[in-house]
């Protein structure tokens, strides 16, 4: 049974914690396009591998000198914002070659991958944003001072 609230119709239920999703995914693939679609990744993988060691030694390098008080707050967001621009820059490159190498699949290939990682793209735990709800409220900001609006 449930915990909670039944998924909303026509939601699935979010994927369980644990495992990329993109190796989750090749495991409902037909067995030749599973083989291809990993082959792809570990090659991905290894390309991109030095750049994600980088970037997370990078973040690391700068959470360390803001904590001893080596950068100032602009030059900590510096580093850390080239940190994550890296990290992004390898893993788009794998998602990329996904997207290039799935357009070149059957139907019902891409339907089964793109299925799957869009919902890994959902929160762990939470329903897919909908349209026809209200949006959210956005957080609350600083005070406003009287006859502001």
């Amino acid at each position: 049974g449930f915990r909670g609230n039944p998924p909303l119709p026509g939601v699935g239920l979010p994927r369980p914690p644990g495992g990329n999703p993109l190796i989750i995914v090749t495991r409902d693939l037909p067995e030749s396009e599973g083989l291809a679609l990993r082959a792809l990744l570990r090659v991905e993988s290894e390309a991109v591998r030095a750049d994600l060691i980088q970037a997370r030694r990078e973040r690391a390098a700068a959470w360390r000198a803001l904590a001893r008080g080596e950068v100032n707050e602009a030059e900590a967001a510096r580093r850390l914002d080239m940190a994550r621009r890296r990290e992004l820059a390898a893993r788009s490159r794998v998602e990329n070659a996904v997207a290039e190498w799935a357009l070149r699949q059957s139907p019902e290939v891409r339907a089964r991958i793109g299925e799957a990682l869009a919902r890994d793209a959902q929160p762990r735990g939470r329903y897919p944003v909908r349209p026809d709800l209200p949006a959210a409220r956005p957080p609350p900001g600083p005070p406003q001072a009287a006859g502001e609006s």
